[in-house]
């Protein structure tokens, strides 16, 4: 309610933060102390943490010396250290007030980040990666939660001091890359080239619910619950909870993946020279199966593309599948995978989004544009307020995103699946010289879903030199304003304007 910039009103989540950062030269080491603030409209939740301290220790080889190559196995041995320490408080702004403040309202701790790794070459071509992540926690409260028969719900007690806890997780790494070459003598496609990196690996965490750790606490919500709920009583921390989503079970992953990227090469008008073309940076397929769980052990598979199409058209698209089959009386997966029931997975969820910018030749860089090496660019540039400048050297320039979400959801009443989507928009802005001084600016976005127009921003700019105006409006819609500003562009002198506005809350 309180802004009339388009961008700032769809959003209603604010942050701000303050970080002081020691580096000392020629030490791997480096120190960060801060302060952040967060804040959601929405909901009125704020949470403020002072202060954040962050020790950096950059990984070194414990093992080598001197003058030593590195060849020996021990010498390739990596550790690297990281120690953060957060106070935290959250509240909701309207209930907020510095005469009630206690010192069990503020949530602490800190935590050391200890990660061991090696790379080996195996059998010439194939790459060994083998790390192991080692975390201390040093925390304040315990809170430990049980279900009460008599009064049918949760009870709490919060036990307050020193307390530690810890977890660690080891994985070890197989990866190669083959290449594919295909070349031509004639025409305008001079080579293919297709590039595989095909991964396994094997990831052990253990069960933290279990001795010697003891992490999660076992809780019963109901009488009629089926099966016990291990909650932690490090929930409530703010450096992590000691091994969260292992209590009750220990995971041994196995995990499998395979990268592509495919680029041609073609020859230029000249015959003599030639240049590369990405038609795919990235199309990664992603699994894993659990050798300790019971049932259930396949993950889902995952698949991600992106591409910069053209040098033009940015493309990004992930899809999640599901390996087992479904009750379709109940709902609910079945122990059956579809191989060997005539079929691969089940479509869970995707994405997909596109974003482009056309525009009447410049190409947004420095060096070619006087106007965006000038004081008043650089200026915006640094406090984040890229709306605010414009680049009247530019007739024209449009810019275009479109995304899609879609997931795969089960019917109770037809039983049986049908695709539901989720968000499905259109989001157009863009500027026009109308002459060498007037600029126009639209921002507009389209619900396919709702079928209806999003929020819209019109902006009208004037360079009057070494002023500027603009009237800025959103012309329909809940959130109708307008706002006339005649400014100075020196930054000297930038409190020096006049504004007048008007807005859905003036009568």
């Amino acid at each position: 309610n309180n802004t009339y910039t388009a961008d700032q009103i769809l959003q209603n989540q604010f942050n701000s933060n303050i970080t002081y950062t020691k580096n000392w030269q020629n030490k791997p080491y480096s120190l960060s102390v801060g302060a952040r603030h967060s804040q959601n409209s929405g909901t009125g939740l704020v949470d403020v943490t002072l202060p954040t301290v962050s020790f950096f220790l950059n990984q070194f080889s414990p093992f080598q010396g001197k003058n030593s190559v590195g060849n020996k196995w021990y010498e390739k041995i990596t550790i690297g250290y990281t120690f953060t320490g957060l106070n935290q408080i959250s509240f909701y702004d309207s209930t907020f007030s510095l005469s009630t403040l206690k010192l069990e309202d503020f949530r602490n701790g800190m935590k050391h980040d200890i990660p061991i790794g090696a790379t080996y070459n195996v059998f010439r071509y194939l790459k060994m990666d083998v790390r192991a992540n080692y975390s201390e926690y040093w925390l304040t409260q315990q809170q430990y939660r049980w279900y009460n028969a008599a009064s049918d719900q949760l009870d709490t007690i919060i036990n307050r001091g020193f307390y530690t806890a810890r977890d660690f997780n080891a994985s070890v790494n197989f990866n190669t890359t083959i290449y594919g070459l295909k070349m031509f003598k004639k025409g305008a496609l001079k080579g293919i080239r297709h590039t595989l990196i095909p991964s396994v690996g094997l990831t052990y965490t253990p069960d933290f619910a279990n001795e010697p750790f003891r992490y999660g606490y076992q809780t019963v919500l109901s009488n009629n619950a089926e099966q016990p709920q291990y909650i932690s009583p490090y929930e409530t921390s703010v450096v992590g909870v000691p091994g969260r989503g292992q209590y009750g079970n220990f995971s041994s992953m196995l995990t499998f993946g395979l990268n592509n990227n495919l680029q041609i090469k073609v020859r230029t008008k000249d015959s003599v020279g030639s240049k590369n073309i990405s038609l795919i940076d990235n199309f990664n397929i992603t699994g894993g199966y659990d050798i300790a769980k019971d049932s259930f052990n396949w993950s889902n598979v995952s698949m991600s593309f992106t591409t910069n199409l053209l040098n033009k058209v940015n493309i990004i698209a992930n899809a999640s599948f599901d390996p087992y089959m479904r009750d379709y009386e109940t709902g609910g997966r079945v122990n059956k995978t579809y191989i060997g029931n005539g079929g691969i997975a089940r479509f869970s969820n995707a994405t997909i989004s596109m974003s482009t910018q056309l525009n009447s030749g410049s190409d947004g860089s420095t060096t070619n544009n006087p106007a965006r090496s000038s004081e008043e660019f650089r200026r915006l540039m640094a406090y984040g307020h890229y709306t605010d400048y414009v680049d009247f050297s530019v007739p024209w320039n449009v810019s275009l995103s479109y995304s899609l979400n879609i997931r795969n959801d089960y019917q109770s009443v037809t039983k049986r699946d049908s695709i539901v989507f989720s968000n499905h928009n259109l989001t157009v802005s863009g500027d026009l010289s109308v002459t060498d001084r007037w600029k126009l600016l639209v921002s507009t976005s389209y619900d396919f879903i709702n079928k209806q127009v999003q929020l819209s921003q019109i902006r009208i700019m004037r360079d009057l030199h070494c002023w500027r105006m603009e009237l800025s409006t959103i012309p329909f819609g809940p959130r109708k304003n307008y706002t006339f500003t005649l400014n100075v562009k020196a930054q000297v002198l930038q409190d020096l304007k006049l504004l007048r506005r008007r807005d859905f809350r003036d009568i």
